[in-house]
């Protein structure tokens, strides 16, 4: 069983967790060489000792630093396959919800006592300050230490069609990263480059993916059919008076209702280019995984435990809930904060890219 959360101000912890984003999302530069230590605090202990040295300056124990180190490769570690490619996003993931553990409070503070200054740099200038690399690095080199295996790609015709080694995956990540100039120190950077190189999502020019616009219905309801291998089927009449034949998304969106992956606020009104709320986003991605028979089957009690961490899940309307508990329960759609979903919010690019990357992963 996981540590109860430490209460703290939460200004801090935001501010902290904001630092944690950058950290997660900033590619690794450097080449990762293969390592004989066996553990993240190992690796850290004897490349950047003097980090250790900084924590042990802070308050905390080289005890805690094991401890936190070693929770925290069996937390990335437990998220599922790492690859370059997705390592960073769940390193973030990790280490914000590690760092929050009442048996790594020491740790919590050492670091805003010893890496202030650093944090301070790294949120005002939006790129990672070099004495913050180390930690995530540790990990990266204990779970991450031996390359992978040539993969094969599938040319369509169900026969192998090439080999990509990992090296020219990773090349081909960092290329989609860099070539939109609005990605660079973004936390969902390396999720937006997979997506992006497997044609499920496109930027607004060749130098901009605007990874913080808004996406409306009609916008997710195309992403959503292209990550299913969905074909646009021709339309000869539409289902909703809002969505028009002369609108690009016409096909989009009667396709996907034909399939019953989105439904309209009414029979006959879709609102296609309304913002999508995260609540919107969990129904449709709780369908599109019913598509590809893979939905969790939740009782009542379960989907009323799934929600009851959310101080706000009283703003969760009733025809959304069992899907957010479900997006939840999968780890495909999280609060905005521990205790708060944001059912009415609206999503990000970003957001939305990340989330059904994650639906994706569960087919």
């Amino acid at each position: 069983m996981r540590n109860k959360r430490i209460s703290r101000p939460m200004s801090y912890l935001f501010i902290f967790i904001m630092c944690l984003g950058i950290l997660g999302s900033v590619p690794n530069t450097r080449e990762l060489a293969a390592v004989d230590l066996s553990s993240s605090y190992e690796v850290l202990k004897t490349e950047n000792p003097e980090c250790i040295e900084r924590l042990i300056a802070g308050g905390a124990t080289e005890a805690d630093i094991q401890a936190f180190m070693e929770d925290l490769e069996d937390d990335v570690s437990a998220r599922g396959t790492l690859t370059e490619a997705n390592f960073n996003s769940m390193m973030y993931a990790s280490i914000a919800e590690v760092v929050t553990w009442r048996a790594h409070r020491n740790i919590f503070r050492a670091l805003l006592e010893s890496y202030g200054e650093e944090i301070d740099y790294t949120l005002a200038n939006g790129e990672l300050h070099p004495e913050l690399v180390p930690i995530r690095n540790a990990v990266k080199d204990a779970v991450l230490a031996e390359p992978e295996e040539d993969v094969l790609v599938d040319n369509g015709s169900g026969s192998p069609g090439g080999t990509v080694t990992t090296d020219t995956m990773q090349e081909e990540v960092n290329h989609q990263i860099s070539s939109f100039s609005d990605l660079s120190g973004h936390w969902a950077a390396a999720d937006i480059a997979e997506m992006v190189s497997k044609g499920f999502v496109k930027g607004i020019s060749t130098t901009e993916f605007a990874p913080q616009r808004n996406i409306t219905r009609a916008e997710f309801a195309a992403i959503l059919l292209r990550a299913l291998g969905i074909t646009e089927e021709t339309q000869l009449m539409g289902s909703f008076y809002d969505v028009s034949a002369d609108h690009w998304y016409f096909g989009t969106v009667n396709t996907a209702a034909k399939l019953g992956l989105i439904t309209g606020y009414t029979p006959t009104s879709f609102g296609p280019e309304d913002k999508i709320t995260r609540e919107q986003i969990a129904v449709m991605l709780d369908r599109a995984l019913a598509y590809k028979n893979k939905t969790l089957d939740l009782d009542a009690e379960t989907i009323s435990t799934k929600l009851s961490t959310f101080q706000d899940q009283g703003l969760i309307s009733s025809w959304a809930q069992e899907s957010v508990a479900t997006a939840v329960a999968l780890e495909i759609v999280k609060g905005r904060t521990t205790t708060q979903f944001a059912p009415n919010a609206t999503a990000t690019r970003a957001e939305a890219a990340v989330m059904i990357l994650r639906t994706t992963q569960q087919f």
